[in-house]
């Protein structure tokens, strides 16, 4: 692994201090109670991050893939985990798709889905949970996105098993992923665990080193299963990307 990509996440941890770092004290000011609610606090770091750049940034750098991924795949009602301000919506063909139901417990970016919604006029449901909080009895969807989100969630299988659950059983429903994973290198894993806990405590318990599609891909029987890194990351690099492409039989 060259410097660079041991400690190049330095400059994205920089850049995020500095864009979350005035508004959070606004908050702390605003409501002191934040000291001593550490998830609350850090979800509001979080919103702070992506609401101030950060969150476009990312979106834009993954423009390509989306546009190759969500748009031509997604279609129906769409439920999209972890959906932060509701970016997913500007890949949506809104002659495909029926309705869209943005997973996001992070209130503070509600408004946002709220505004990318009446935007792109598709019809938004926001439910303010987590994905085990879902139940595939009440809900069944034709498209899951996961962008960016399975490298947080606490117990990766049971959200994985929740995900297919929800999935429309023999209508060719597809759960659509784009995230980043561990790394197939032994070296760039020690180092990815080395960054998880400072990088977790900036990105609302983000971990580097989740095999997130690896175990989407085995865990079940997939009409069709797709995964591939995507173009330009680098098994070494400590953010490898890949996406998914599932189609529940």
């Amino acid at each position: 692994m060259s410097f660079n990509q041991r400690f190049g996440i330095l400059f994205d941890m920089g850049t995020a201090i500095s864009i979350t770092f005035f508004p959070t004290i606004r908050n702390i000011w605003q409501n002191p109670s934040l000291l001593v609610r550490p998830a609350s606090l850090q979800k509001a770091i979080m919103a702070n991050i992506w609401a101030n750049g950060f969150g476009e940034g990312v979106n834009e750098g993954a423009q390509v893939v989306k546009e190759t991924l969500i748009t031509p795949n997604a279609f129906g009602i769409v439920l999209d985990v972890g959906a932060g301000h509701g970016h997913t919506l500007r890949f949506l063909d809104p002659s495909k798709v029926t309705k869209y139901i943005a997973v996001e417990p992070n209130t503070k970016m509600h408004s946002s889905i709220r505004a990318e919604g009446e935007k792109h006029a598709i019809p938004v449901e926001i439910l303010a949970c987590g994905i085990e909080e879902l139940d595939a009895s009440v809900l069944q969807v034709d498209t899951v996105v996961c962008v960016l989100t399975l490298c947080s969630v606490h117990d990766l299988e049971k959200c994985v098993s929740i995900l297919y659950g929800l999935l429309k059983p023999d209508q060719g429903s597809v759960l659509l992923a784009y995230e980043h994973v561990k790394s197939k290198d032994a070296t760039a894993v020690w180092w990815q665990k080395f960054w998880n806990p400072i990088w977790g405590g900036l990105f609302d318990n983000c971990r580097l080193d989740v095999a997130s599609l690896d175990l989407m891909k085995s865990a079940f029987p997939w009409k069709q299963a797709t995964v591939g890194m995507r173009e330009g990351d680098h098994v070494c690099d400590l953010f490898v990307h890949e996406t998914g492409l599932f189609v529940r039989a």
